[in-house]
């Protein structure tokens, strides 16, 4: 049996509308010659177009090595459109990353000042929005950077001296947007440390509670009504009186037995 009727009985037997030395596998091997076939039946097929050959047309549509270096070729173009976007996307998180290290050692070196005003760049953020090396940076920072400095302002400015490091910095020629900031969390979290060791150490309450007691009565017997409210909001007695609160005493009306 030669050739041609082999293949013929191939392709009844199979389905197939034709055969060909040059099939799939051919071309997937000599992707060469599958672009320059893709570009011969472009130009049948665009010729029969213009002569409106209808049979030609139909022809070359259906010719089997035409769809074979069609498909082999059009594989090979995704595989490498993906290859290369593979390796442009390693690229870019290789960069990311670079980027993201280098902003995490240069924001836990800088002043709470500059540091606090990278904020305004990265305030915004939705579940479309992938967060730039930068801002994930920031995010990775903030809150060690945060705890650090309110720490480090409650340990050099104890006690009420820290409310006067926050005014300075909350108003006038000594405005700072970030020290204003990180002094008003310290201001908060100094407060919240005397409340809870005021309630760690029940004697210690009471004697300061009963001490800023005396002088209130005192004051109120005197009838220095104006002096016994600014003795009741002082620094000492108003941080006492919060921890009282949370034992339901709720004033200096009397002292606790």
């Amino acid at each position: 049996m030669n050739l041609k009727a082999l293949c013929a009985s191939f392709a009844l037997l199979l389905g197939l509308s034709a055969c060909s030395e040059r099939d799939l596998l051919y071309y997937q091997s000599n992707l060469d010659e599958a672009k320059v076939k893709v570009e011969e039946c472009k130009e049948t097929i665009l010729d029969s177009i213009s002569s409106k050959d209808k049979e030609s047309l139909k022809s070359a549509f259906e010719d089997p090595e035409c769809k074979a270096a069609a498909t082999a070729y059009d594989d090979y173009r995704k595989q490498r459109a993906k290859a290369e976007r593979e390796k442009r996307e390693e690229e870019e998180r290789l960069v990311y990353e670079r980027d993201f290290s280098k902003y995490v050692s240069e924001f836990k070196a800088m002043s709470f000042s500059d540091f606090y005003m990278i904020a305004k760049g990265c305030n915004t953020f939705s579940e479309n929005y992938k967060r730039s090396a930068k801002c994930k940076a920031f995010d990775e920072v903030e809150e060690s950077k945060v705890e650090e400095n309110v720490n480090a302002l409650i340990e050099k400015y104890p006690g009420e001296s820290l409310i006067e490091f926050r005014k300075g910095k909350c108003k006038g020629t000594g405005y700072d947007k970030g020290e204003c900031f990180i002094s008003r969390e310290a201001v908060t979290q100094q407060r919240n440390n005397m409340v809870q060791n005021y309630l760690d150490n029940r004697e210690a309450l009471k004697s300061t509670f009963n001490a800023c007691q005396k002088e209130y009565s005192r004051l109120r017997k005197s009838k220095k009504f104006a002096e016994a409210n600014r003795h009741e909001e002082s620094f000492e007695c108003d941080i006492v009186l919060e921890a009282a609160k949370q034992l339901k005493v709720f004033s200096f009306s009397k002292p606790i037995e």
